[in-house]
């Protein structure tokens, strides 16, 4: 939202400017987790003014294990920039581990790689 409003006195203007910053808020939580090797499909952001919400989620390589930053920005239609937000996510070994049968019968051990 921008506001413009322009007061004239005695032949003098003064115009008043939007100067208040968007707000950045996260769908989901700060951290999350994903499988490597899996797609990583970020929940995304919204801002209180209703701009889109620039995500970079270019850092995030789900063939490697390890930690990564999302980061999430936005300006308003003033230019007023929001203080970035970030997101992590771990890759990490998968979640989802096939079952290891052991001779005799047992089952529910999980394999670790």
């Amino acid at each position: 939202v921008v506001y413009s409003v322009e007061i004239v006195l005695e032949n003098e203007s003064y115009a008043l400017v939007d100067m208040v910053a968007p707000v950045i808020s996260l769908t989901g939580d700060a951290t999350v987790s994903v499988s490597q090797n899996e797609p990583y499909i970020d929940l995304g952001a919204s801002a209180d003014t209703g701009e889109t919400v620039v995500v970079d989620s270019s850092a995030v390589d789900t063939a490697k294990v390890g930690r990564y930053t999302v980061t999430y920005n936005v300006y308003d239609e003033a230019g007023n920039s929001a203080t970035h937000v970030t997101r992590i996510v771990n890759v990490v070994g998968s979640l989802n581990r096939p079952p290891v049968f052991l001779k005799g019968g047992n089952e529910g051990l999980y394999a670790i790689p």
